[in-house]
């Protein structure tokens, strides 16, 4: 079972996307039609680290970046595996940090917003974030720590968050 089912397992909301490596272009379209647009393809390298990503917001960008993926993977790599999953525009990047042990006890030490960077590279962290409500924090922090103790974790780690934001609009008249 992949990385993100037993997440989602653990209660974790999980974006959708391709649950191994895209084969062929044709399944990619077919799951890209599933997820909705913009999507948003990688190519994977050691540990798989995102080495490159780009958002594909056209089934006639698709190929083209899916070959473009690959082939720069497979020269970073030797790897060209390339996966997609669901582009989420300007989301808020919180990330809790979390002590485990191998009794499978673990806790979190809370939150930092790491939303300000350039070239997907933090370039402040601020803590504690000042968009959390006190129930979201303990929401998240909840849910980190389920998450740990759903994988077997034990160290110190970080898991993180895209905290997607609805803005509503209200006018009079």
């Amino acid at each position: 079972m992949r990385l993100g089912e037993r997440l989602a397992e653990a209660g974790l909301p999980v974006l959708p996307g391709s649950p191994e490596a895209i084969e062929s272009e044709a399944e990619g379209l077919k799951l890209a039609r599933e997820i909705g647009y913009p999507g948003d393809r990688k190519s994977i390298g050691r540990r798989w680290w995102p080495r490159h990503e780009s958002v594909v917001r056209t089934e006639e960008e698709l190929g083209h970046a899916l070959e473009t993926a690959s082939t720069e993977a497979a020269a970073a790599f030797k790897d060209g595996s390339v996966y997609i999953e669901r582009y989420v525009d300007q989301p808020r990047h919180i990330e809790i940090q979390v002590l485990a042990d191998e009794n499978g006890e673990c806790i979190h030490l809370g939150e930092r917003e790491c939303s300000i960077q350039r070239r997907h590279q933090k370039l402040m962290e601020e803590a504690p974030s000042p968009v959390l409500t006190p129930e979201l924090r303990q929401t998240m922090g909840e849910a980190a720590v389920a998450a740990c103790k759903k994988l077997g974790y034990s160290s110190a780690g970080t898991v993180e968050f895209l905290l997607i934001q609805v803005v509503v609009s209200i006018s009079w008249r």
